[in-house]
């Protein structure tokens, strides 16, 4: 069949179409966050993770000295929980810090490769807790020029006088096996069932479920990821986890040479989203023990080449340390204007509980907040600009009234539609337990009744964005809040009961209302009432049908306003 010239040039048209459309799906196409539990149901929930985040007093990142950088990751790791339930005396150590060509930049706070003596805080601390066991530095390094790890080692002065506490420095493509040799006896192989795999097994060398990773990595007792803050062209954010998922993959399996780079192990399927996933499997097979980002630099147009500019070079003097690598990444991905939910192997990560990538369950320590640091780092790559965070604008919040009553905290607050979580700080404390629904009329429990308290509300949008209000409050003693006069919640009748028991209310005007049944660790277990009232008193019945013994709350909710009371279920 002969197409004329219009057919052919709607043909070519349609296909350029087609495929554009496929390249921006590919893109933008990002994997769903699934819930953490079924705590999530409730009002408020506990955190699940830490992240330290901590800044110096400095100006410029270069003018930071060692003991300020000592100060800084001890800090940091104290604030994320410590070392001690994961290295004891007598442990094999591997510290794996981030070392890439950067056109000869200077060794320390260079933005690119970790600085020498965030390592060497790290071994101090190490040290302290395993004084007769191994300390060793393990790097896979992809420079170019035909160098390899220990020149990267030479250049950015990693050596024993630097690193006294180290006890060897070593290079990954020595320890590793010989070239596609899957029986060395210097590799382990793992294997993730299907219902946890993702990487493709065709688009592995040895075209088989197992995934190679060099022993001396696979059996150490504790491994400390030291990755730097940077961006990345295929993986968008490049900082602890990648730093081990790629960077400890073995050269001998996984190595192609090119672009004169001999240890770049492009066996792996760097494109979009094969990368995520090979990221994912690697990790599963040996999950990571504890991170400390070197973010004393930060680099856009990351990851390595970038560093010969100075522009580049973000000035962010943090330092990031967590135990859940998942969730310190999410939070480096807020500090360089990153949405992580759009970057896909933190979402594989947490759907497979290897750690958490919610951040209103992510609690962050420090002296500083997210909001108080961030920037955007810019890229040129447009998997990494899809990923990118325009939204730097903080939610609104309003205290309408605050009052404690018994041993609970009651807020009625005004916010804005963008406010995924709220922190409530009083006296100065912040409550163990963060807000994430029904921010309107909110029912904490709060012991300390004895005076005056200062409240302070923490509401943060999707992106980290915060702003905050405070207010005092007066405790009292009457059971129930009495928001606006005529507006009642009478106490149940029978109470305790079993099963049944009857909730009375008042409204003094035509409102919106909700009657909620609540447990006592503030999951909604029952709607009773979700509709419009005129006016007036009513009654409902609450049966309590299949729910156990114990203490419950039911409140009711009319417009703006809110009153709670509490109730048994004795079986």
């Amino acid at each position: 069949m002969i197409l004329s010239k219009n057919k052919k040039l709607f043909l070519l048209l349609s296909s350029v179409v087609l495929v554009g459309f496929t390249w921006i799906a590919n893109v933008l196409e990002t994997e769903h966050l699934l819930p953490w539990s079924s705590a999530m149901d409730g009002q408020w929930v506990r955190p699940v993770s830490t992240v330290a985040l901590f800044q110096s007093g400095q100006r410029r990142a270069t003018d930071i000295e060692y003991d300020e950088i000592k100060n800084l990751v001890s800090q940091a790791v104290a604030a994320a929980g410590g070392l001690d339930s994961i290295i004891s005396d007598g442990d094999s150590v591997i510290l794996k810090p981030n070392l890439v060509g950067s056109g000869g930049v200077r060794p320390f706070v260079n933005g690119v490769t970790t600085d020498h003596r965030v390592v060497r805080a790290v071994a101090e601390l190490v040290r302290e807790l395993n004084p007769t066991g191994w300390i060793g530095v393990l790097e896979g390094s992809a420079p170019g020029n035909r160098q390899g790890t220990r020149d990267m080692f030479e250049l950015y002065d990693y050596n024993k006088t630097n690193l006294p506490e180290v006890d060897d420095i070593i290079a990954l493509e020595d320890v590793d096996g010989e070239d596609k040799n899957y029986d060395s006896p210097r590799l382990v192989s793992a294997s993730l069932p299907d219902s946890i795999s993702l990487y493709p097994d065709s688009q592995k060398p040895n075209k088989s479920r197992e995934i190679f990773l060099a022993k001396l990595y696979y059996n150490a007792d504790a491994v400390i990821s030291l990755p730097v803050l940077k961006n990345h062209e295929s993986a968008a954010l490049t900082v602890s986890i990648k730093n081990t998922s790629i960077g400890m993959t073995p050269p001998s399996i996984y190595r192609k040479d090119l672009y004169d780079i001999p240890n770049l192990r492009f066996e792996i399927d760097h494109s979009y989203p094969n990368m995520h996933k090979w990221i994912h499997d690697f990790f599963m097979c040996r999950p990571t023990d504890f991170v400390v980002v070197d973010a004393l630099q930060g680099l856009q147009h990351g990851p390595g080449g970038g560093g010969s500019v100075s522009s580049n070079r973000m000035n962010m003097r943090l330092i990031l340390a967590g135990r859940d690598l998942v969730a310190v990444d999410v939070i480096a991905a807020h500090l360089i204007g990153l949405d992580p939910g759009k970057i896909n192997y933190l979402t594989y990560l947490h759907n497979d509980h290897a750690g958490c990538a919610d951040h209103r369950l992510i609690r962050v320590n420090g002296n500083v907040r997210v909001s108080d640091v961030k920037k955007k780092f810019d890229h040129s790559d447009a998997r990494t600009i899809a990923a990118m965070v325009s939204d730097f604008t903080p939610p609104v919040v309003e205290i309408k009234h605050a009052e404690v009553q018994g041993e609970h905290l009651f807020l009625s607050l005004d916010v804005s539609g963008d406010t995924d979580f709220l922190e409530i700080f009083i006296d100065g404390l912040r409550l163990d337990q963060v807000v994430i629904a029904d921010f309107a009329n909110i029912y904490l429990p709060y012991a300390d009744i004895s005076r005056d308290h200062s409240v302070e509300i923490f509401a943060y949008d999707t992106y980290r964005n915060v702003t905050s209000v405070s207010t005092t409050i007066t405790a009292v003693t009457d059971d129930a809040p009495q928001f606006v006069q005529n507006f009642e919640l009478s106490p149940n009748v029978p109470n305790p009961f079993n099963p049944s028991t009857t909730i009375s209310y008042s409204l003094d005007k035509t409102a919106h209302v909700r009657l909620d049944i609540y447990n006592m660790q503030g999951q909604r277990v029952r709607t009773v009432v979700n509709e419009q009232k005129s006016a007036g008193t009513y009654a409902v019945q609450f049966h309590a049908r299949d729910l156990p013994s114990g203490s419950y709350l039911y409140r009711l909710t009319a417009g703006d306003r809110c009153m709670v009371r509490k109730m048994a279920l004795i079986r």
